[in-house]
């Protein structure tokens, strides 16, 4: 990975880290790592190793800390993808967990958030999941953070899911599916926000 400072004109400027983890490749080149970027923070989901990288650009050149999954859960599933895709603001880390719980010849995602203001902590602990309502699919593959809502893809239903983080874990996320009359499949694949628009 390279972090570039952006010019007054729009052009790249040079590498702000030229040591240091930022240096190294860490993420597979399989076009599912989402890398977030906000504010200070730099988040790098690498799921084949199961763990997601957090580094503060504002104290140098090192990792500020490792996120891995609980490996206590119910049904924990040691052959899951965690960091699959990750999604941030000011007060949310929400991080994918693919294939994370088995049951039986299924298997399901989940969603992790984590408070941002303890995200460089050594075992951090998520303060919600959110978990697939359907076996085998991509929920949470495709993700953000728009305010107070997440929204989350899985476009093998053609579906988002809009959960309110001002709310806990146990709630019921409001659904959006492909539109009434289209023939679109995918629906959820791509997903960006503004404050008062949505892309699906």
């Amino acid at each position: 990975a390279r972090v570039y400072s952006i010019n007054a004109g729009g052009s790249l400027g040079s590498p702000i880290f030229t040591s240091g983890p930022l240096t190294q490749r860490y993420m597979p080149t399989d076009g599912y790592n989402h890398v977030v970027i906000h504010g200070s923070y730099l988040i790098l989901p690498s799921h084949s190793d199961r763990k997601v990288l957090v580094i503060d650009m504002d104290q140098g050149t090192g990792i500020a800390n490792t996120i891995q999954a609980d490996t206590t859960m119910t049904h924990y599933n040691s052959g899951h993808a965690f960091g699959k895709a990750a999604a941030m603001n000011d007060d949310y880390v929400c991080i994918t967990a693919k294939d994370i719980v088995q049951m039986g010849q299924s298997t399901y995602n989940n969603v992790f958030c984590y408070e941002t203001a303890n995200i460089k902590n050594s075992g951090v602990s998520p303060v919600k999941t959110f978990s697939s309502l359907n076996a085998n699919t991509h929920f949470g593959q495709n993700m953000v953070i728009s305010g107070d809502y997440l929204c989350v893809g899985e476009y093998d239903e053609n579906k988002v899911y809009r959960y309110d983080l001002r709310l806990g874990s146990v709630q019921t996320p409001k659904v959006y599916s492909t539109p009434t009359g289209s023939s679109d499949n995918e629906f959820g694949k791509v997903l960006r926000t503004s404050q008062v628009n949505a892309l699906v």
